[in-house]
């Protein structure tokens, strides 16, 4: 969250960051970065909540470390 503490409209940790906010650090626009995060909702690997008129988003820890979990059994990656 570090790349988003000056986010001054809701506390980044709490709520998650604001949809604008993550499309100006990626370089692309609100519209663009709004067509991923709808993609990532439906993979389950974030959430997304409306408060008046911005969307926050926040990761699912549990999903992606599942997904990770997955993904490295599935390609037989071993970790030391």
């Amino acid at each position: 969250m570090e790349h988003f503490a000056h986010q001054e409209s809701a506390d980044p940790v709490e709520t998650g960051v604001c949809v604008q906010m993550l499309a100006e650090h990626f370089g692309i626009s609100q519209p663009t970065m709004s067509r991923h995060i709808e993609l990532l909702k439906r993979a389950g690997f974030i959430r997304a909540q409306r408060k008046q008129k911005w969307t926050y988003c926040s990761r699912d820890e549990t999903a992606l470390a599942d997904y990770a979990n997955w993904l490295k059994s599935s390609l037989n990656i071993r970790t030391a």
